[in-house]
């Protein structure tokens, strides 16, 4: 199974305002179920399609590209359509590399903002949403066959820059990531597993 079956970065569950929506008969299910699920996926490959909807730009940009995953830390997105480009997080290092600017490595405990997009995606890959809740207030919404998780960015993070990060899925299969910036840009990437 994936990391994309099992559970989802641009475009992205904690704190004080942790609910489980849902009827009597599916209470049951919930965070800590999700987050075992997708903690039980140790490597996994997805196709992306990502639409940036950017307030400077008249028409969308549109990424295309694929997404891996190997647990615990480890996440990349590479961009193959309009540009090459590529974003790697593994551990405390951030490496972005595209032809023109070359290739870079920063530390993530260097950039607290960074760290909190990275992780809300490393941590929701790796179901850990205790770190999660280190940046983000978490709701979780629906039941095991259609759910809906809510990150909203704790004040001391990267508030300042995201209003939301809403991740979408069933199961332990995460099928869309969609980022809403303070001044209203918004990234949606849909994601299309590849089985292994």
């Amino acid at each position: 199974m994936g990391f994309f079956e099992a559970l989802g970065l641009s475009a992205g569950l904690l704190s004080s305002w942790l609910v489980t929506g849902g009827s009597a008969s599916d209470t049951a299910w919930g965070l800590t179920d999700l987050g075992r699920a997708l903690a039980a996926v140790t490597a996994s490959r997805a196709e992306f399609t990502e639409t940036k909807y950017i307030h400077v730009l008249d028409e969308p940009l549109k990424l295309e590209g694929v997404l891996l995953y190997r647990a615990p830390d480890y996440v990349r997105k590479v961009v193959g359509s309009p540009y090459p480009e590529s974003y790697e997080a593994s551990g405390d290092k951030l490496t972005i590399e595209n032809p023109d600017a070359g290739r870079r490595t920063v530390s993530l405990d260097e950039h607290p903002g960074v760290r909190a997009f990275v992780e809300a995606f490393r941590a929701t890959l790796a179901g850990d949403f205790m770190r999660l809740q280190e940046y983000y207030a978490v709701k979780l919404e629906g039941e095991a066959s259609g759910w809906t998780l809510r990150l909203r960015p704790l004040p001391e993070q990267m508030s300042a820059y995201v209003s939301k990060i809403t991740i979408r899925g069933h199961g332990p299969v995460i099928t869309k990531v969609e980022t809403l910036e303070k001044n209203g840009d918004l990234a949606v990437m849909d994601i299309r597993p590849i089985s292994e």
